[in-house]
């Protein structure tokens, strides 16, 4: 009672991440700005991440919307609470997460106000039951980066598809509530249409009765046709991309079956896939939307390893002759990266973090290695750490190593992995001379990626765990790093040229 009674009471604040075309946002936008127009005391920030300053502005007084306005923000914010939909919703009383989720238990606003639930809790000093409900909305959409030669024509593989399935109702005059009759619009909403393909969700199921003895379901092939459609940038059918002659999507795929973890819990899995001369990144297809979190790949040495290896909860230590090739999210993300490795005969093996969004189930995955031109070849250096305690100081940890260069290196990349999550990672030249990446208390294993300008003879890397970041950890006052369940985890990779 004391801290309510000083005035000591820790601040609420309700992050609300939107969207100003999402349908399932635009039935709720209203309800929600009468809550807080209810509760004006509220601390509210609305992040815009796919819209500009001037969409948001005018959607916020269409709607009568107060609080704080983030346009083109708040992507990080999502990913760090493992939120992959809009609307979202996160309530938290000082540093304490009190619920996250869906500002509603469904798409209906007359279904269970969960953000006002979550807000009455916080205000009250008493914890929500539940305090995550997966999200019920449109998909937060991952960057479009064009790419050249497209496996996949948008008009000979996507137009047809959407024509056949989708125009019934998403063209001008149809039920739907945005039409899909023009290359923009299937641009825009790809995301969405690859995300209720793969949920078999559209045609809904009242409308597709009348049809499916005559229009057979997506076939598993058109929906990996979309997606690496997506991959590639989704080229408009112009150009190279209108060639009949399209190549083939690459059959030498790796095709996996894996339980999906609990609802709000996390799992790695490392899997090994065929031998590849370059690799550059990987397609995955056929996981639900958000069940993959991140991704990394190393190659490892050609002896016989099983086909997927269930790694637990936490962060495994990977072997210290395995070469790290990149990370990232999942798809664009990962194929998008500028450099390319030479397998060498090894064998790459992607190492998943998956996450538990619905009810445990089988989910089959494919992943499908993307083989760039044989140019621009990189290496990769890992980071001395080594096992064993180090002594906190004023309460926080500082571990620091440096790689030194016989002349100054490019850099590419820069890779930081944290098992728990540090207070920060940084990295920089001599000097202090260039800073590169940092780890924020929260996030997830990011990756850095920076200006391929930077050069240095030495490149320091400094690793802060401060008291918030040690709970569970060996000692008040110490933190141990090995392979333990009760020790942290940390590796760190820099990538350079090859010739560099």
């Amino acid at each position: 009672m004391l801290p309510f009674l000083f005035g000591h009471q820790a601040k609420v604040q309700v992050d609300l991440i939107w969207s100003t075309d999402c349908p399932v946002a635009q039935r709720w936008v209203q309800k929600v700005a009468a809550w807080h127009h209810d509760h004006p005391s509220a601390q509210v920030i609305w992040w815009f991440p796919n819209d500009s300053l001037p969409a948001t502005q005018a959607y916020a007084k269409r709607f009568h919307l107060t609080g704080d306005l983030r346009a083109t923000q708040g992507a990080d914010l999502a990913f760090q609470f493992a939120l992959d939909r809009f609307p979202s919703a996160v309530v938290r009383r000082g540093d304490q997460t009190i619920f996250v989720g869906g500002v509603g238990l469904a798409t209906n606003p007359d279904s269970r106000f969960l953000l006002a639930e979550g807000y009455a809790a916080a205000i009250a000093g008493k914890s929500m039951i539940p305090s995550r409900s997966e999200p019920q909305g449109c998909t937060l959409p991952d960057p479009l980066i064009a790419k050249p030669n497209s496996p996949v024509s948008y008009l000979k593989h996507i137009k047809p598809l959407i024509g056949q399935y989708c125009l019934p109702c998403h063209s001008p005059g149809g039920a739907a509530p945005f039409r899909l009759d023009r290359y923009p619009d299937v641009r825009r909403w790809s995301h969405m249409i690859l995300d209720v393909l793969r949920r078999e969700k559209m045609p809904p199921v009242r409308l597709y009765d009348k049809i499916r003895n005559s229009v057979p379901a997506p076939s598993s092939v058109a929906i990996e046709q979309f997606q690496v459609w997506r991959d590639f940038g989704a080229p408009d059918g112009t150009g190279p991309d209108n060639n009949p002659e399209v190549q083939q999507i690459p059959k030498n795929r790796t095709e996996i079956s894996v339980t999906s973890p609990k609802m709000g819990r996390f799992r790695f899995i490392d899997v090994s896939l065929q031998k590849v001369e370059r690799t550059s990144g990987y397609t995955i297809i056929g996981a639900p939307q958000g069940s993959v979190r991140m991704v990394w790949t190393f190659l490892a040495q050609p002896s016989p390893r099983p086909l997927i290896e269930d790694k637990g909860e936490r962060w495994k230590s990977i072997p210290k002759e395995w070469e790290f090739v990149h990370a990232g999210l999942p798809n664009s993300s990962l194929t998008s990266v500028p450099y390319f490795f030479s397998a060498e005969g090894r064998k790459p093996v992607v190492r998943l973090l998956l996450y538990g969004s619905g009810e445990q189930r089988a989910v089959k995955l494919s992943l499908t290695p993307l083989t760039p031109p044989k140019t621009n070849p990189a290496r990769s250096l890992r980071f001395p750490f080594e096992s064993g305690q180090f002594a906190a100081f004023n309460g926080v940890v500082d571990l620091s190593t440096a790689i030194d260069f016989a002349n100054p290196k490019r850099a590419l990349s820069f890779t930081a992995i944290g098992d728990p999550t540090p207070s920060s990672v940084t990295l920089f030249g001599p000097n202090s001379s260039w800073l590169i990446g940092k780890l924020m208390t929260g996030s997830f294993m990011p990756t850095a990626i920076f200006s391929s300008s930077a050069t240095a003879s030495q490149v320091a890397l400094n690793v802060t765990y401060g008291d918030d970041n040690m709970t569970g950890l060996p000692g008040p006052r110490n933190i141990t790093f090995g392979d333990n369940w009760n020790e942290a985890r940390l590796e760190a990779y820099l990538v350079i040229p090859a010739a560099n």
